[in-house]
């Protein structure tokens, strides 16, 4: 069918906010590795102050050299994905951005790709976590590049309640 899916049913919403000045792209995944966030989704609003796009090239079978945005843009679309590459988070992130083009003779202009870099001037966030899979990327030899692969995760039994909420016996659940 070309389908492969899994079902997360345990997580945390992590909500926040960076301030003016701070990359984003990094600051995302510092706070990944500090809250252990493997796998996950994140969306994302604001404005930017610069930012670095960069696009897929399929006949390249690379992504092509990302292309600077010195000029404040309103971000205003964040979607992507946290998951692992071997030891190593990484975070896809794709962002849709509207510059101003008036000042120079032209209008809106609507711009998107992989967020390679994005210095905020406020960007609102929310990151889904799945506590319960794996998300890793595999090299893909059709694709060209690393795709996801999601697998639930095997969970070790937990201790729940005490011996005494249970007349001296333990309770344990998987």
């Amino acid at each position: 069918m070309g389908l492969k899916f899994a079902v997360s049913q345990r997580g945390r919403r992590i909500v926040g906010r960076f301030a003016r000045g701070v990359e984003i792209v990094e600051g995302l995944l510092a706070l990944c590795r500090e809250q252990k966030i493997h796998a996950g989704e994140l969306r994302g609003l604001g404005h930017l102050i610069s930012a670095e796009i960069a696009q897929f090239d399929e006949k390249g079978r690379s992504f092509r050299p990302p292309r600077s945005l010195k000029t404040p843009v309103e971000l205003i679309h964040l979607y992507g994905n946290i998951s692992m590459l071997g030891n190593e988070i990484v975070l896809r992130a794709q962002a849709s951005l509207l510059r101003d083009d008036t000042e120079v003779g032209g209008g809106l202009t609507v711009l998107g790709g992989q967020l390679v870099r994005g210095v905020a001037h406020s960007v609102e966030f929310v990151i889904e976590a799945f506590d319960d899979l794996t998300m890793r990327r595999e090299l893909d030899a059709v694709a060209g590049l690393p795709v996801l692969v999601v697998e639930e995760k095997e969970e070790e039994p937990r201790r729940h309640g005490s011996t005494e909420e249970h007349g001296g016996k333990s309770s344990w659940s998987k």
